[in-house]
């Protein structure tokens, strides 16, 4: 149970839980394909769902989904329950196994990718100790208490009653983890000194005075108070609040920073199973056969390639080394849009012309065409603060259409040189190309699309970025933010496998960013910290890249003069998200019966 379970685990066992669920009610009217492979999922689902305990140590962030404390209650997660997981996921295997050799997976084989994505989880029963759901990239109390808002209100006083009864258990979670890291000490397996102060500062801030025990009765009092409850019914539940916090919770927690407190000074252990773990991770992340070590010597000979490049791209401006480079681009006075109404606007009509030019330059390279709208619109304002500068939220039933939204408040963050690759990564033909295109041209069944299969799915935006940088017409400004975001993908790959394959230390690792991006001090360690804490999880995106490119230097080769980049693109699209290992496989099964 990893770290990097987080974004893959998170996705791969709520999508089940969820998806699954959903399926066994949305399957029955308007399933596509033989219902049989929906019933075993929905299988694996009940099972899964009868052991959601371990998903709050599997996985930092599937709190928000296991432990809602308005709507669920929090769960104990034994060091016995936290083996379950694997027994469950043994016998959806089982289930998947038959189901594939019965002959009854759908169209696109939604079983058996789904049976790859269980057996890289279950890679990690062996190494389950060297996850750290304590995490420098996490913060504990707020994923533990991320569901409070401050516009919540209470039905009934037993509602709020019954809120608190299961907000006492969470002290459950607090003696689960102390258990967990009681253990993983005594089999010595450590962790970074730097995540050991984190977690300890993080905790500490929790049980303060201001920020934990504050911040916490302001929420609920907020919510009591809009509640119409009387004085006397309002003040009982405060008083009980407090009585949870300072007698249940926060006790628990002091007693898991004293547990933390004896790693300190304990180096980091890098033993065989340590690197045995960071397989285990890169392989659930990117879901490839690439080893660790070439990806590493790929990486830094992308770096080197590609600020080359830079610098050539700036040689007429009498700039020679790459940081001469970056300062000159970064110079420039025009690079930023006015922190203005006027800027704003200005910045969603310049991205609107990006879209537009890319459908114009770039969808005569695919089969299917793009029917589905794209909305460009800003971030909501209460989502400004988002590190992000730019997503994409998939059509749903109530909004059918594809929405690429634009932080504006971060808009002196977010260059010019940047946008086309944004756009391309996140719109067309990126994610929303992908997206819709899965849904609307190739007849793909719901769980088909819906697999949570990140290097597949970064993997094409990266393409799509290349894509653009390859046939549609660019500005010295858009290669150096396409140069500039490519280094930043290579830098993360070199990096991650230095520090995990190769033993880089932080102070290394923050220098390689420093020398080889356009980050900060203040970035560049922000992204160490998180490679740190997430192994493998960096690598997804340029991995699934890397693939891709490889597939059409491959296709090329098998099938000659044969070959056609349309027919490549809707290939890829039209397996819906794949593990990268399989999607070689049956791209190659397909390539070759055509020649």
């Amino acid at each position: 149970m990893k770290n990097v379970a987080q974004l893959f685990i998170k996705s791969l066992l709520v999508v089940l839980l969820l998806v699954g669920a959903t399926l066994v009610v949305v399957a029955l009217s308007t399933w596509k394909y033989p219902f049989v492979p929906e019933q075993i999922l929905a299988k694996c689902a009940v099972r899964l769902a009868s052991t959601h305990a371990v998903l709050v140590n599997l996985v930092p962030g599937a709190s928000d989904f296991v432990f809602n404390p308005f709507k669920g209650s929090p769960v104990r997660v034994s060091a016995v329950e936290r083996e379950q997981i694997f027994e469950t996921i043994s016998d959806c295997k089982e289930d998947i196994e038959v189901g594939v050799a019965d002959g009854i997976d759908d169209k696109s084989s939604s079983l058996k990718k789904l049976g790859v994505l269980m057996d890289l989880v279950d890679d990690l029963e062996d190494v389950q100790y060297y996850y750290n759901p304590l995490g420098t990239f996490y913060s504990l109390h707020k994923l533990s208490l991320r569901p409070y808002r401050k516009d919540r209100t209470f039905e009934s006083v037993s509602d709020a009653r019954s809120y608190l009864d299961r907000l006492s258990n969470l002290r459950y979670r607090y003696i689960d983890l102390k258990e967990f890291y009681a253990t993983k000490l005594e089999k010595g397996v450590y962790f970074p000194e730097l995540q050991v102060a984190e977690a300890i500062k993080q905790l500490s801030t929790f049980v303060s005075e201001t920020d934990g025990i504050g911040s916490i009765t302001e929420v609920f009092r907020s919510a009591v108070g809009k509640s119409g409850f009387t004085k006397d019914e309002s003040d009982e539940l405060g008083k009980d609040l407090d009585s949870i916090l300072r007698d249940g919770i926060f006790p628990e927690v002091s007693h898991l920073m004293a547990q933390l407190e004896k790693f300190n000074g304990i180096k980091h252990s890098r033993s065989a199973d340590s690197k045995d773990y960071y397989h285990a991770m890169f392989r659930l992340f990117t879901t490839s056969d690439i080893d660790p070590i070439d990806a590493h010597i790929h990486g830094l000979k992308g770096v080197a390639k590609w600020k080359k490049a830079l610098v050539g791209l700036s040689e007429s401006g009498g700039h020679k080394t790459f940081k001469d480079a970056v300062a000159s681009i970064k110079s420039d006075k025009d690079i930023y849009y006015p922190d203005t109404d006027a800027g704003r606007l200005a910045m969603l009509r310049d991205y609107s012309d990006i879209v537009e030019s890319a459908k114009t330059n770039l969808m005569g390279r695919f089969n299917a065409p793009n029917g589905t709208e794209l909305l460009i619109k800003p971030y909501p304002k209460d989502k400004q603060d988002s590190p992000r500068i730019a997503r994409y939220q998939r059509p749903r039933l109530a909004q059918p259409a594809g929405i690429f939204y634009v932080n504006q408040g971060r808009i002196t963050d977010h260059p010019k040189y940047l946008m086309k690759t944004l756009a391309v990564h996140e719109a067309i033909p990126g994610h929303h190309y992908q997206t819709t295109v899965m849904r609307d041209s190739y007849d793909l069944s719901l769980l088909a699309q819906m697999l949570p299969i990140r290097s597949y799915q970064e993997g094409w935006a990266m393409y799509a970025e290349q894509l653009g940088y390859e046939y549609s017409p660019k500005t010295p400004r858009d290669s150096a933010g396409y140069i500039l975001s490519n280094l930043l993908r290579l830098t993360r790959l070199s990096v991650d496998t230095g520090v995990h394959a190769y033993g880089w230390t932080r102070q290394k690792s923050i220098d390689f960013y420093l020398e080889n991006t356009d980050l900060n001090q203040v970035a560049a360690e922000r992204e160490v910290d998180r490679i740190i804490a997430l192994p493998g999880q960096a690598c997804a995106y340029f991995v699934g890249k890397w693939t891709i490119i490889s597939l059409r230097d491959l296709a090329k080769k098998i099938l000659g003069p044969r070959f056609s980049l349309k027919d490549f693109h809707e290939d890829i699209l039209s397996e819906g998200p794949t593990p990268l290992v399989l999607l070689k496989q049956k791209m190659v099964e397909k390539w070759e019966s055509r020649r």
